[in-house]
């Protein structure tokens, strides 16, 4: 079970790679549904640039994670999950994962603040679906479904 959650979590680690960190050739930039156009161009690896479901040179790709503040907890960007995930996903595909830590209770607001510095992580994640709603209505939520 292990491994099959760990396969599922590295594929779409990969599927955003090639979403978030692909080469030069843009595919959208119309935005969501409301036409927003704001959305930065989703690109895609060409075909020469993979090998054997490797990037042939090193991609990089940031990930948001939560930092609850535990007191006592492991550090949420350098654990033992982060590191299994940043060896594997650099041995099997060729991609640096950088993990970057978010205040789990303020979380909206620093992804807010993020992106509006052009500073966000290339993968976020949220539970709030107000914010999902409103990232979808400015043609920032991407559908993975051609990707996967």
């Amino acid at each position: 079970m292990k491994k099959k959650v760990l396969s599922l979590l590295l594929a779409c680690f990969m599927t955003m790679s090639l979403a978030a960190c692909g080469g030069d050739k843009a595919v959208d930039t119309t935005g969501g549904q409301n036409g927003g156009g704001n959305a930065a161009p989703v690109v895609t690896a060409d075909p020469s640039e993979i090998v054997d479901g490797k990037f042939v040179e090193t991609r990089k790709i940031t990930v948001e994670v939560y930092d609850r503040g535990n007191d006592g907890g492991s550090d949420p960007i350098n654990n033992m999950y982060t590191d299994y995930i940043k060896k594997g996903m650099l041995e099997d595909h060729n991609v640096e994962v950088e993990f970057v830590a978010v205040p789990r209770w303020t979380e909206v607001e620093q992804i807010n603040n993020l992106l509006a510095a052009s500073d966000a992580p290339d993968i976020c994640l949220t539970y709030d679906y107000a914010t999902i709603q409103s990232y979808a209505n400015m043609g920032g939520v991407l559908d993975l479904a051609p990707y996967v």
